[in-house]
């Protein structure tokens, strides 16, 4: 395979997996669940912040006032914060010891808005069977604040109030790199803080994590897109457009409109990476579908047809699992251990039975987009049948694990299965029957 080939099929391949997460994001209403984080992080940002600040506090040992000052150059904060109760009770409530233990409990308790939206939103992307204790579930809750509180400190020491800290601690020497960080860097620190923290909540939050090269695709997924997302609206919609709609909420208004599209990504990207872990069982579920549509429309040139044409090939993922097998071979005889489940592209196969006489009796012809092999799966029993070929076949050879994991995720196949199985038994009982001596 050439170069230009490999990029040709690459391309395919992500153009799949991008649509399938799409489609799915859409079915499990992400945009709504991006809301509900989005309101979640501005209800929790104001306490995450007095933790960061309570930290920045001690461990600097500076005054009050510093501390104000740092925190109200960043966006919404402004609004958000009463300096006059910061400037009168931030002091006294940051002192160490029970009281200060106790303030920092209640701001968590009070953050944890966010963490449990992220918990809920991740639970409805990243399905399975495993479950966790309520114990665990609450830890994990807790667990979140941390990363959250990592980035409220990666952005404000790479935030513009960057220049304003070296000045008031002089702690960093200043010089060409660090002016430049602190000017330009903004990006680059962002990325960074919001990837590890995506990552960790990709890893952390769900009882079923996907793994983890497919956690850092769905991180890149976010950070590009969000990225993109943010240069765009900056570049649409200036600072000053929403201090002439929203005067004093201005601030409030920009930060929303960007944290809404942070976690829209975040969750995109949290679909992006359950897709990667199950691609192959769903790329099936839609070349199936997209056959099976396609032979119903073929003149049929609707847009659906067309995306149906992207999916319709067994080419790509699933090529893997593609069998050629010649007219009048056998692909697997009757009491045979073997375990995979035939999905039929082309061509027909006979279903033979072994009788009583060590006769073959065909039972069965299956065509195209038909199954084969699932009743020993299902049952879990050796091969109830021998299986050849009518004709020249192709078809997909199924691992049990990518079968089980389409059963799943299609719920529409099991009245197939059903069906193919009811027509198997009611084989089964009239050959019974009319080996029987009188019977009717």
């Amino acid at each position: 395979m050439n170069k230009l080939t490999r990029i040709k099929a690459d391309g395919k391949i992500f153009a799949q997996r991008l649509f399938i997460t799409l489609q799915i994001s859409g079915e499990n209403s992400l945009a709504n669940h991006a809301a509900a984080c989005a309101y979640g992080f501005l209800l929790s940002a104001v306490p995450l912040l007095l933790i960061a600040s309570f930290f920045v506090f001690h461990i600097f040992q500076i005054s009050t006032h510093s501390i104000i000052s740092l925190i109200k150059n960043l966006p919404f904060l402004e609004i958000a914060i009463d300096e006059q109760w910061m400037t009168e009770n931030f002091h006294s409530i940051m002192i160490p010891g029970l009281s200060g233990l106790a303030a920092i409990l209640s701001f968590i308790w009070a953050g944890r808005l966010l963490a449990v939206s992220l918990q809920r939103s991740l639970k409805i992307i990243f399905t399975g069977t495993k479950k966790r204790n309520p114990l665990v579930n609450s830890l994990v809750i807790l667990a979140v604040e941390l990363p959250a509180l990592f980035l409220s400190l990666a952005i404000i020491f790479s935030s513009r109030t960057a220049l304003r800290l070296y000045e008031t601690f002089n702690f960093i020497p200043k010089n060409a790199l660090t002016l430049f960080m602190s000017k330009q860097g903004y990006f680059i620190f962002t990325a960074i803080a919001l990837g590890l923290v995506t990552y960790s909540a990709y890893r952390l939050i769900p009882a079923n994590p996907p793994r983890r090269v497919s956690a850092f695709s769905g991180v890149v997924f976010c950070i590009v897109l969000y990225e993109i997302m943010s240069i765009i609206l900056n570049i649409m919609l200036g600072q000053s457009m929403y201090n002439i709609l929203y005067g004093t909420l201005g601030n409030l208004i920009s930060l929303l409109i960007q944290v809404y599209f942070f976690f829209l990504f975040f969750l995109i990207g949290g679909q992006f990476a359950y897709v990667s872990d199950y691609f192959d069982s769903l790329l099936f579920i839609k070349m199936r579908q997209a056959r099976i549509k396609t032979a119903e429309n073929s003149l049929n040139f609707s847009m659906s047809n067309l995306i149906n044409r992207l999916f319709v090939s067994a080419e790509g993922s699933l090529r893997k699992y593609y069998r050629f097998h010649k007219k009048g071979e056998t692909v697997f005889l009757q009491k045979d251990k073997s375990d995979k489940i035939y999905y039929i592209l082309e061509g027909e196969v006979e279903v033979l039975v072994l009788s009583n006489q060590n006769n073959y009796t065909r039972t069965e012809i299956r065509g195209a987009d038909s199954f084969f092999g699932e009743m020993g799966y299902l049952l879990s029993e050796d091969r109830s049948a021998t299986i050849r070929a009518k004709t020249d076949v192709s078809a997909l050879a199924l691992p049990p694990r990518v079968f089980e994991e389409i059963l799943q995720h299609d719920p529409s196949l099991d009245r197939t299965l059903i069906k193919n199985l009811s027509h198997s038994l009611k084989d089964k009982n009239a050959r019974l029957a009319s080996e029987v001596p009188g019977s009717l």
